[in-house]
């Protein structure tokens, strides 16, 4: 546990995606006291408005906010996961983080929410190198109590005080009548996924791909097991 707790603590170095969400201030002299700092502004057609660039000055974190007047509001935060082998820890621990927090001690706390919200998506994705959780929704009053869940999920998990959690979302041996078997949540997950054949295929010819090219180096590892 005390290197996820480290992992943990180094999460602030992430970074934040804010998409038309209504902030607080687009000055510099108007940050004063609130612990970021504008750090460039600049006008982006494709994306329909403008782009503000923050740093949170505590952690270095990027804050990226896009005000461009659009009826959906996103959020995304993410962090640099770059895996270490083919295990899929970052998986797993994406998966651990949305187990409740000290503030919503509550296990089952995402699917009891995506069975009352109306947000278009709330998701977490285990990429190559980069973990990142989402919120799309059009409802700003959600957005903001989603965006509480989360972070207090990120920063504040449960699964620190309680390596159940953790333990039942990895992958795990356990023994029954019949012998040893694999379980787990996302050994189940990726157990439902393996009957692609045509997404194993590919997985499998990229994967030799690139560790013909990158040998056992982070470039070359599943991450998400």
């Amino acid at each position: 546990m005390k290197k996820i707790t480290k992992l943990i603590s180094t999460l602030l170095a992430g970074a934040l995606l804010f998409g038309s969400v209504p902030v607080f201030a687009y000055e510099k002299d108007d940050l004063k006291d609130t612990g970021f700092t504008l750090i460039e502004t600049a006008r982006n057609n494709d994306l329909g408005g403008t782009v503000y660039r923050f740093e949170h000055i505590k952690t270095g974190a990027d804050v990226i906010y896009v005000d461009n007047g659009a009826e959906r509001l996103d959020f995304t935060i993410g962090f640099k996961t770059p895996p270490s082998d083919n295990k899929g820890a970052n998986h797993v621990l994406e998966h651990a983080l949305f187990c409740g927090s000290e503030k919503y001690p509550v296990k089952n706390i995402m699917p009891y929410i995506r069975e009352n919200a109306v947000a278009e998506t709330l998701n977490g994705v285990t990429a190559d190198d980069i973990t990142r959780y989402e919120i799309k929704t059009a409802n700003e009053t959600e957005l903001y109590n989603l965006m509480d869940v989360y972070l207090n999920g990120i920063f504040h998990p449960m699964f620190l005080s309680d390596e159940n959690i953790f333990k039942q979302q990895g992958i795990r041996l356990e023994y029954t009548d019949n012998g040893v078997q694999y379980n787990g949540v996302v050994y189940n997950e990726l157990k439902l996924k393996s009957f692609d054949a045509a997404e194993n295929s590919l997985s499998f010819v990229a994967g030799s791909l690139y560790t013909s090219l990158y040998g056992n180096t982070p470039p070359a590892f599943n991450s998400g097991g």
